[in-house]
């Protein structure tokens, strides 16, 4: 069995002695109506750019009645763990047992309810302390729920609330107490989560969790006094009836609706969020209460099916420039030194030694321009027009340190910065055009579509026009850089093959490829790309059907033709190309 990386907690979250960013999603399997559909879900959160899967378990759905449990079939935890472990996500486990997630009692079972004196809700008549039979039947449920999740080298934090209850209510922190001494007890080595609310001044051993809505999250009140901790973002209301008001809200909402969270939560210093839910679904089958079927998790990042739509895209490029800034915002602090004007944009800086990362949005605002300006030394750079439309978001990184040389400004948002066979790529997302200021370590080589260079005393200036692809390679110190600037659909659907571009600890924690490999390379343009582990991969393909594949190819002909189900070989000869790959669509199968 794989060995569990240390895992601890001191006011920020480390993996193994680094700090680890943690992008993550809320898996409801109890939502999904079939153990087949977890791993396409859990696959397409791993290829969407999160490294972690946030995951409740409602004591309801796998207890009737009293004394009975059901793991079997869609209650399988022990299949849903080993799925998530393959997909090679962390596992925050939500072991409740009050979980929320939109569920009547948080997910209580209504006998446990109905017990005298079980439940610690502020409206009945129960002692400040934790009862006899509160804590007497969790320790049944989770004798039987641990034994799954203690052991799982993927293990990253369990999740304790013991139930709803009035904020400020003195006796809650006793009853997290007495939950966190009955995990330790059976077995659980932490570190543990809880509500803020729920904690006391001195839990500094439990990180904070905190759970916001877009209209608390967006509002104008400053939060910086609480950026640490784990952030779940509420991304949709949870639940409604009929298919016209589920259209209106996604039109209300708009895909880039995440991104403004994400960049909030960011901007402040978190390290670490959850987007919830992650998937559509809705509740089915017996739950032993009387919850009605409706549908949940409007405007998420996945159907209940795993389709994917316009948010999971929105979403996905920014998860992957955060992944690529990595190693920046975990030892960021709030920077001085960037202006903006006018300067109602610009929510947050923070900076390092090796970049200056600027957060922009145009929440509750409508369409803006402005401009960024960076004091080095006595010099102040500033950047062309950055066009914002309406409800967007934007991390642009400055005085950023690329290989080879450094990145003073940009006015295009970054979505990869990865090395393959010796070339480092970095992809641009080019909306409207926009420009890139390089120090004078590069020199222009080749460039193919709408793209300028000029010698300024600032440093090598690259203008891009508006268009779909745009290739500037430039010589630099160490080797070769490529520029990619492409249109916001074509950089959303940039996929790595392997995870050498990651700058957090994802699991497995220690990747190690052998020396003599480069990186896998990338595949740009599919609606999906599964990597396989012999090599190969698997793609969707748009509705064009057009991809492009970057890196280290062997043997396969230039027109060849793949889609889902038919995986492109693994090497055999080594050869750099850059191709298209046409493919045909993905069709399911005929009904029998």
């Amino acid at each position: 069995m794989k060995t569990r990386p240390q895992v601890t907690y001191d006011t920020q979250l480390r993996i193994d002695g680094v700090l680890a960013l943690i992008q993550a999603g809320v898996l409801h399997y109890f939502r999904l109506p079939h153990p087949a559909l977890w791993t396409p879900v859990l696959q397409r959160m791993r290829a969407g750019g999160l490294n972690a899967v946030v995951v409740p378990f409602p004591w309801t759905y796998h207890s009737p009645t009293g004394g009975l449990y059901d793991f079997t079939g869609p209650r399988d935890i022990a299949r849903l763990l080993d799925e998530i472990e393959a997909a090679g996500l962390w596992l925050i486990a939500d072991v409740g047992p009050w979980i929320e997630a939109d569920l009547n009692r948080g997910g209580l079972p209504a006998w446990f309810v109905d017990i005298p004196g079980a439940r610690p809700d502020c409206a009945s008549v129960v002692p400040p302390g934790p009862s006899f039979a509160f804590l007497r039947y969790v320790r049944e449920w989770w004798e039987r729920l641990f034994p799954f999740l203690i052991e799982r080298p993927n293990l990253l934090l369990l999740t304790i609330d013991p139930g709803s209850c009035a904020e400020g209510n003195e006796g809650l922190p006793r009853y997290l107490h007495a939950l966190v001494e009955l995990a330790q007890e059976l077995g659980a080595r932490g570190p543990f989560a809880a509500l803020a609310r729920h904690l006391s001044p001195g839990d500094d051993a439990i990180l904070p969790q905190r759970r916001w809505e877009r209209d608390t999250l967006l509002a104008e009140t400053q939060w910086a006094n609480e950026p640490a901790g784990f952030h779940i973002l509420e991304t949709a209301p949870p639940f409604t009836r009929d298919s016209e008001s589920r259209e209106r809200l996604r039109q209300r909402l708009g895909p880039e609706h995440p991104r403004i969270l994400i960049n909030r939560i960011l901007g402040q210093g978190a390290l670490s969020y959850a987007l919830a839910p992650a998937h559509t679904g809705v509740n089915w089958g017996y739950w032993s209460t009387t919850d009605a079927c409706a549908a949940h998790g409007v405007g998420a990042l996945m159907e209940e099916g795993a389709a994917l739509t316009p948010v999971y895209f929105y979403a996905r490029r920014l998860a992957l420039t955060v992944e690529t800034l990595g190693s920046t915002l975990t030892a960021a602090q709030p920077a001085s030194t960037v202006y903006a004007t006018p300067n109602r944009a610009l929510h947050a800086t923070r900076g390092t030694d090796v970049a200056t990362v600027a957060f922009l949005d145009t929440a509750n605002a409508s369409a803006t321009e402005t401009r960024l300006s960076l004091a080095l030394g006595d010099a102040l750079l500033a950047t062309s027009a950055i066009i914002l439309p309406e409800e967007a978001a934007r991390v642009l990184p400055l005085n950023w340190a690329i290989p080879g040389g450094h990145l003073p400004t940009t006015t295009l948002e970054p979505v990869l910065l990865i090395t393959v066979a010796g070339r480092h790529l970095l992809v641009l997302a080019n909306e409207n055009g926009g420009d890139l200021l390089l120090s004078d370590d590069f020199r222009p080589r080749h460039a193919r579509g709408p793209v300028r260079t000029q010698r300024t005393p600032e440093g090598l200036a690259v203008h891009f026009e508006a268009a779909r692809w745009i290739s500037l390679l430039l010589d630099g110190p160490e080797g070769v850089l490529q520029c990619l600037a492409l249109e916001p659909r074509l950089a959303a659907r940039v996929w790595p093959l392997d995870d050498t571009w990651r700058t957090t600890p994802a699991y497995p924690a220690a990747w190690q490829p052998a020396p003599e490999d480069p990186a896998r390379g990338l595949v740009i343009g599919p609606e999906l790309v599964q990597p396989h582990a012999d090599g190969s991969y698997s793609y969707l393909t748009a509705e064009k059907g057009i991809g492009y594949r970057w890196g280290p190819w062997r043997g396969q002909p230039l027109s060849c033709r793949h889609s889902f189900g038919n995986p492109v070989p693994p090497s055999t000869k080594s050869r750099w190309i850059t191709t298209i790959a046409r493919g045909r669509p993905w069709q399911f199968p005929a009904r029998p």
